[in-house]
């Protein structure tokens, strides 16, 4: 089995009792004291839940400006970018009407060969001089693909890609040509033939790439 050297995405989650605190603060900058009185918690319960969204890096703390009044300046609190995924988003809706909407005008194929392009141009310039195996194995991880929680192996005729997670299965589950963008950007920047084996659209519990090398 090959090690693959990438940086899987951490899980983060907001703590139990907490989600009130950062739906408040989603709203914009909050003071202990303007939460408190938004949530009809006490003062302890506020800084409690607090410090522990400070802990996990979701919130981040910074003194006001100082006004007209005098005495210590207030501390707000504000949610970080890395907070904002943790709020529903309906990009997979989006996505899903304009594939559609691109199917329906017979653009869906160019389109993704233009996002396969797009993709292939950037990580070409970070390759090198490497080539087969190597140059396999470096795409993925300038993809970032550990997301996949992927299992590369040796095969005979080249490396078999087995992903136990699809980054893509909620689009890939509508549209067959988004299953395709992983083999088509590995080929289109190894020059290496890769094929999709079969995917989690099909019923199985895994996808499966299979890069033909020399």
């Amino acid at each position: 089995m090959i090690h693959l050297q990438v940086t899987m995405t951490e899980m983060v989650e907001i703590p139990p009792g907490a989600q009130a605190v950062m739906a408040a603060l989603s709203r914009g900058p909050q003071t202990v004291t303007s939460l408190t009185a938004a949530l009809h918690l006490s003062e302890h319960t506020v800084r409690y839940h607090l410090r522990r969204l400070l802990a996990r890096g979701l919130i981040q703390k910074h003194l006001r400006a100082p006004g007209s009044q005098a005495g210590r300046p207030a501390a707000e609190y504000t949610v970080t970018a890395r907070a904002t995924g943790l709020f529903p988003k309906r990009y997979l809706e989006l996505l899903d009407a304009l594939l559609a909407a691109a199917q329906a005008e017979g653009l869906q194929e160019r389109l993704m060969a233009r996002v396969t392009q797009d993709m292939v141009a950037p990580l070409q310039v970070h390759l090198g001089d490497l080539s087969g195996e190597a140059r396999l194995l470096r795409l993925l991880e300038l993809l970032d693909y550990g997301d996949l929680l992927p299992d590369v192996r040796a095969v005979p005729g080249g490396l078999c890609l087995e992903a136990f997670n699809c980054v893509y299965v909620g689009a890939g589950l509508h549209h067959e040509v988004i299953c395709d963008l992983l083999p088509r950007v590995l080929s289109g920047a190894s020059g290496t033939p890769v094929e999709r084996l079969r995917c989690q659209r099909d019923g199985g519990v895994t996808c499966e790439f299979m890069a033909r090398l020399p």
